[in-house]
């Protein structure tokens, strides 16, 4: 069964698929969406991981289970102050940073999964 992310470009950034689609508010500009999908069966906290705990450009915007890749959580650059002339335009390079810092929480979940 396909899925809308298989028509994205996959980086794996420590290993971790994440993905970068571009949107488009007709009329007004494109914009972009940054994904990870979450690895529940490395960590068991993972699958109980509540997405408001994850830090990241406006915070989590998408948490949906997609069937044959797993949980994907995700964000959007479409905010006020991400769109000209309200705010600053966010690049692709910027979404990368951003996927990043989420991979970089999520390997910091793992790491205390000892201590529950």
């Amino acid at each position: 069964m396909s899925n809308r992310f298989d028509k994205m470009k996959k980086h794996v950034i420590d290993g971790y698929d994440c993905f970068i689609s571009e949107m488009e508010m007709p009329t007004i500009c494109t914009y972009y969406c940054g994904y990870v999908v979450v690895p529940t069966g490395r960590n068991p906290k993972l699958n109980i991981l509540n997405s408001n705990s994850i830090a990241c450009h406006g915070g989590i915007t998408y948490d949906e289970v997609i069937h044959d890749l797993g949980r994907v959580i995700g964000f959007d650059c479409a905010h006020g102050g991400d769109i000209p002339p309200f705010g600053k335009w966010k690049d692709k390079a910027y979404v990368l940073t951003q996927l990043r810092y989420i991979v970089r929480q999520l390997k910091e979940m793992e790491v205390v999964k000892n201590e529950y």
